[in-house]
Parts: structure tokens; sequence; C-alpha cells
């Protein structure tokens, strides 16, 4: 038995997209962009793109709360994809499965959650 998992950190380049897979589970794929410690030439930091894929409950649960923009951290088995694009070049797309995600903590809303410790006039501890 074999391990391959991968632990990538990083940014949705776009919106999920939540769809059916032909043995009939939810699905859903986006796009993760994971900056490196590298740069190039030009002193810009290199980037890797993975595209991921999440699978029924967790898979809604993406398409549910997850933007474009969003910073999580995936857990997965990692998979090499090649392929051949629509002007005949072959490629290759470094694919993760996500077995675990961690979704980014929920926004604060109101002037309230955004000083700790303040309570509005209905929340007093009197």
């Amino acid at each position: 038995m074999s391990i391959n998992k991968l632990t990538a950190c990083g940014r949705l380049t776009a919106d999920p997209v939540l769809s059916d897979a032909p043995n009939g589970a939810v699905i859903c794929h986006f796009s993760l962009a994971c900056d490196t410690r590298r740069k190039d030439v030009s002193g810009n930091t290199l980037t890797n793109f993975y595209r991921c894929t999440a699978w029924r409950g967790q898979a809604e649960n993406c398409a549910r709360y997850l933007h474009k923009g969003d910073k999580v951290t995936v857990v997965g088995d990692l998979l090499l994809r090649e392929y051949t694009d629509r002007n005949g070049q072959s490629r290759a797309s470094m694919e993760l499965d996500i077995t675990d995600i961690e979704f980014p903590p929920a926004p604060r809303t109101g002037a309230a959650s955004a000083v700790p410790g303040a309570y509005s006039d209905d929340e007093l501890p009197i």
C-alpha cells in the first residue's frame, strides 16, 4: 500500500462548480492557487495550481460556503492527469481528490462583533 497525500494551502481562483458524476454522486470542482517559496528570475513568487474535486456532502458544503479568493487548506490524493487540449497539444494537470478541507472562518457581522468583548444593548450580562 502506498500513501499519496498532499496538504495544500491556497486561494480559490474561481467560485466552485457543483455537478453530478456519472455514478450519481454529487461532485464539486474548484482550482486552488498555492504560492511557493521559490521565485522566478524576475523575483516573482512561483505559484502551483491544483484542480480540486470534493465528493458528496463535502462537495455540497464546498459549493455552498466557498467563493473565489477564499483561503482554504485541503488534504487529498495527488493525481497527475494527462490530456489533450483544444489545439491538440499534450498537457498535464495536477489534481487533488479531496479527503479533508478546512473552511475559512465565518465572516463577522455587526458592530458588536468587531470589538472583542463588546455587547449590544440586548446582550448585556445584567
